[in-house]
């Protein structure tokens, strides 16, 4: 089989980067498996996939996701209000609460957010005080860990795909778009994702039965300790996976099923043993037994429980797949046709894997791939559709693009030897050369394209709000119960870590007429909350600050021009400060452009092109406004 030869150092140090002739050799190579990978294989520790650069390299993608995660905005209210505000409520003592924290509801656990708070105090431990500084932090150790589980997965899949789709799956993740964006997010869906991708790369370095073992453990965690229980079906074909490899492990047919009854007995403990600790740390702050990845799943399960927040078509997720991995998605669409058709020439022209020696069993690559299909069959017919849904199977589409592309180049290779002499053979490998580098190119060009479109149009928020915290803090003006009011933009507010302490967030009345949360109870979530709450997503007027827009200091408003044509009306902040005969004691002190979507076309809203898209695009102003007394 084609191997791959020592990569040739640049300068004389074990961990120096791949040289040009390494390069030049991954975009050349044709598809090679290395190993045998059977359950009953004993070859499952070949030398490295990405040979003695792997240390580097895993540093190299921490530190890249723990960087370029800063330039992402926060892009779900849903992360913001019932993971950051409850962490800050954690550390600090204060925050805003969502109904599902209430006591009468339960829906989210504390366990998730255990670690990340506990990691928290550390750094406060070592003198961390600035709030914005140590949300970064913990933003970046999120962005990091997903550098290691991306780069951990691609390792698992070059041992089971071989060396050249394991490197095409990590520098796809890499210049992904959707991978941009959630790796550092605090969402369950963000963390499955980073547990899938752990699990399966697991999976794939080790599929024995500790290997599979740890696998399954991996998903209980992220079933039963992040609180979205929906995730498990993630798991369900390594599930069976492990059963059927116990099953079939034993010659006897009573010490299969003793065997098989193993596997299930050491699940079940290991997921009583997860449950109990975090129904620990939940009785610890809701002061009752409960269980709320039961209760979320049992509020969901219900008609119209997550109807309430709105409904999408069918083609929501293909249009948001479409903008978060381009030209990825395309290639792992064709995938299993590009591999049926390969599997046809192999068979007429008896090829065997390009000579690979005993490649991975059948059953191993459908474990690995088929929760992707199995996650759509779950969240396609629901009528509530959000981008964070799909999170868990980010990376597997990455690995159908990766897969997918390896079996076109492969095609074009099958092709020229079709329509070429033996002795033309040299132009063959530098046309699949050429495919490859032009295919990996142009994602990442597309990708970048949307990632600065992200930064550039949308990260306003963070940025005004960062202002608005420095102007605060270096005003003759006392912190204490200085209110920041929002309207309609209170969906874009990044978390009270960007608020000084004793500052508060209080909201105005705009045309959302929907439950907004309310400040924790000193007392915690274990006391009844300070106004009511409603599972129906129904408006509670007590959530408005009392004497209106008289009553704040500062406001927030995203200035959107008027536009009949559009069914638009003024800014609610304007309108508010005419009604209360205010308008001449704010000011405008700052302000951030923002995308006005409405305005702009969409292939300019899509991705951001230099000097291009600044002719083409409407941008108006996030605006932070203050009173004077």
């Amino acid at each position: 089989s084609l191997q791959y030869p020592k990569t040739r150092m640049s300068v004389n140090s074990h961990y120096a980067l791949p040289s040009i002739q390494f390069w030049r050799h991954y975009l050349t190579a044709t598809t090679n498996h290395t190993m045998k990978v059977t359950p009953s294989s004993d070859a499952c520790k070949p030398s490295s996939p990405f040979g003695h650069n792997k240390i580097l390299l895993l540093i190299l993608t921490c530190t890249l996701r723990s960087i370029i995660t800063h330039y992402s905005p926060l892009m779900d209210c849903d992360e913001v209000y019932n993971y950051w505000e409850p962490l800050h409520f954690m550390l600090f003592g204060t925050g805003l609460q969502t109904w599902e924290y209430s006591p009468e509801f339960r829906l989210r656990t504390f366990a998730y957010l255990t670690p990340l708070a506990k990691l928290g105090d550390i750094l406060k431990l070592f003198g961390v005080r600035d709030k914005i500084l140590l949300f970064t932090i913990l933003r970046s150790i999120l962005a990091g860990f997903t550098g290691y589980c991306e780069f951990y997965f691609a390792h698992g899949v070059a041992k089971v795909w071989g060396n050249t789709i394991g490197w095409s799956t990590l520098l796809l993740s890499l210049c992904s778009p959707g991978m941009f964006h959630s790796s550092g997010a605090l969402l369950p869906s963000a963390t499955a994702m980073q547990l899938v991708l752990l699990s399966t790369g697991n999976l794939c370095q080790d599929p024995r039965a500790s290997g599979v073992s740890r696998s399954i453990f991996i998903g209980l965690i992220a079933t039963l300790a992040i609180g979205w229980p929906f995730c498990a079906v993630c798991w369900i074909p390594i599930g069976l996976y492990a059963v059927l490899q116990a099953f079939c492990s034993g010659d006897d047919p009573s010490n299969r099923f003793k065997n098989a009854t193993f596997v299930l007995l050491r699940t079940v403990i290991h997921a009583a043993i997860i449950q109990l600790i975090v129904c620990i740390i939940d009785y610890q702050w809701y002061q009752a037994l409960t269980v709320p990845s039961l209760n979320i799943f049992m509020y969901n399960a219900a008609a119209g429980g997550d109807e309430l927040y709105g409904i999408e078509p069918a083609s929501y997720y293909l249009k948001n797949l479409a903008l978060n991995f381009n030209f990825t998605l395309v290639l792992a669409l064709v995938a299993p046709f590009a591999v049926l058709v390969n599997e046809v020439f192999k068979r007429k022209q008896g090829d065997d894997d390009n000579g690979a020696s005993s490649p991975p069993s059948f059953g191993l690559r459908l474990a690995v791939i088929s929760p992707l299909l199995l996650w759509f069959l779950l969240i396609g017919p629901r009528p509530h559709k959000e981008e964070r849904f799909v999170f868990p199977v980010y990376p597997l589409i990455v690995l159908a693009g990766a897969i997918g592309l390896e079996n076109v180049i492969r095609l074009t290779g099958a092709l020229c030897d079709m329509l070429v002499s033996s002795s033309s053979r040299g132009g063959k490998r530098q046309i699949q050369m050429w495919l490859r580098a032009t295919a990996l190119i142009v994602c990442a060009m597309f990708s970048s394209l949307r990632m600065l479109a992200l930064f550039n149009y949308y990260n306003a928020p963070v940025q005004l709000f960062t202002a608005l915290n420095q102007e605060i803090l270096s005003s003759s003006r006392s912190t204490s119960n200085t209110n920041i009011c929002v309207g309609g933009e209170w969906h874009r507010f990044p978390s009270s870590f960007f608020l000084p302490q004793g500052s508060n967030l209080a909201f105005l009345p705009s045309e959302f007429k929907g439950q907004l949360p309310q400040p924790f109870t000193p007392g915690g979530v274990a006391v009844e909350p300070l106004q009511p709450f409603n599972d129906e997503n129904r408006e509670e007027v007590s959530r408005y600050i009392a004497g209106g827009i008289s009553n704040c200091d500062y406001a927030v408003e995203l200035m959107l021009t008027e536009d009949k044509l559009l069914g638009r009306k003024a800014p609610a902040i304007s309108l508010l400060m005419e009604a209360a005969g205010e308008k001449g004691r704010w000011n405008m002190t700052s302000s951030v452009t923002f995308l006005d979507a409405e305005r702009t076309h969409g292939l300019h809203r899509m991705m951001y092109i230099p000097r291009v898209s600044d002719c083409r695009i409407v941008l108006v102003d996030y605006a932070l406004w203050k009173r004077e007394k």
